[in-house]
């Protein structure tokens, strides 16, 4: 039992470390950690300094939610649908580089059969 409590001791001084140096959420998960590593010790002075934290300094090290968790967030293209372009784009290969490939190719079908 007594790493279990060495663990959540250390959990306690990352938390401190985290709420002097203002980073709230990784001060949240730590006492929270703490407190599942050893229910007997008391956080609750920690969570009352991380909640001040957060009273007095409203954003900090939180990113604005601008994604709804709805469901999985996907990524927004910059250049409009990548369908359209990789099909304006205009690529060109050598008469070698075709006949390497296509030879490739054939050789594959022919060693899977």
């Amino acid at each position: 039992m007594d790493g279990k409590k060495d663990e959540a001791l250390k959990c306690l001084k990352i938390a401190q470390n985290a709420i002097e140096s203002g980073d709230r959420t990784r001060a949240l998960k730590f006492v929270n950690k703490a407190r599942g590593l050893d229910p007997s010790l008391s956080v609750d002075e920690l969570l009352s300094k991380v909640e001040a934290q957060s009273q007095s300094n409203a954003p900090t090290n939180e990113i604005p939610s601008k994604i709804s968790d709805d469901g999985p967030r996907r990524r927004v293209s910059t250049t409009g649908s990548s369908a359209s372009a990789s099909s304006t784009a205009s690529v060109s290969y050598t008469e070698e580089q075709i006949s390497i490939v296509r030879e490739i190719e054939r050789k594959k079908i022919i060693t899977r059969y």
